[in-house]
């Protein structure tokens, strides 16, 4: 295959070098008047105009959004290591992961220890902000500059209905715009309980969230044409009422 499309090559060159000053004439102009037509204003435009933004699609129906959420999961099939210690921090699950999203939000926190963005990426829609902030995560990693030493993940679950119509108004409303600026046919969440303790270095500069113990809530879905779940969004303490 390489040496045909070396001759191919070879032959589009000898073409090209035995052409006549006409013909490459001719070529020129063609190519000036292509280029004078791309580089030519939209006459339906007035002049200086900014083109119009793509429009924003309308918020999914919240009758819609939980017709589309999933709650019921098969078993997964692979299994994982249920402690690993990598660039200096040492993440434990203590929960078993019994469906599909558990395992791919568990991984994702595993990758991401691990500095492992080849293996994270896929996990993910790269199309959003959770996705470029879990890039650097996984970069701060592999650098030795994230500054955890530990990770537990004390339990996770698969988010019922009723959990979920539980969020603030606000959360429901962002909810419906993630759905429909994502076209996300499917979709579900996994709330995840979780602690973490920084290194001596990272405590003394200040963190900007102290150790603890958190609750964080991530949004996963699958969009027309498409077969496998995604993680798309990941949400904070806020997602329901705060008193």
């Amino acid at each position: 295959m390489k040496r045909s499309l070396l001759g191919v090559a070879a032959l589009l060159v000898l073409t090209a070098c035995a052409a006549s000053p006409a013909e490459a004439s001719v070529s020129e102009k063609t190519a000036s008047a292509t280029a004078a037509v791309s580089a030519a204003p939209d006459p339906t435009e007035p002049p200086g105009a900014t083109p119009a933004p793509t429009p924003t699609p309308s918020p999914v129906p919240e009758e819609t959004v939980f017709q589309r959420y999933i709650e019921k999961f098969s078993d997964p099939e692979e299994s994982v290591e249920t402690t690993v210690t990598a660039n200096g921090c040492t993440l434990t699950l203590e929960d078993s992961l019994d469906t599909e999203p558990e395992l791919l939000v568990y991984q994702s926190y595993l990758y991401e220890a691990e500095g492992d963005w080849d293996r994270l990426e896929p996990l993910m829609d790269g199309d959003t902000t959770f996705a470029h902030t879990a890039e650097l995560t996984a970069k701060q990693y592999r650098d030795g500059e994230a500054g955890m030493e530990s990770q537990t993940i004390h339990e996770l679950h698969v988010m019922t209905r009723e959990e979920v119509q539980g969020a603030s108004d606000y959360s429901r409303r962002e909810l419906q715009q993630f759905l429909a600026d994502y076209d996300l046919q499917q979709w579900t969440m996994v709330a995840v309980d979780l602690s973490w303790t920084y290194t001596p270095e990272k405590e003394a500069a200040g963190p900007q969230l102290p150790e603890g113990r958190y609750q964080r809530y991530y949004l996963l879905g699958i969009p027309s044409g498409a077969g496998d779940w995604k993680l798309y969004q990941v949400y904070w303490e806020d997602f329901y009422p705060q008193s």
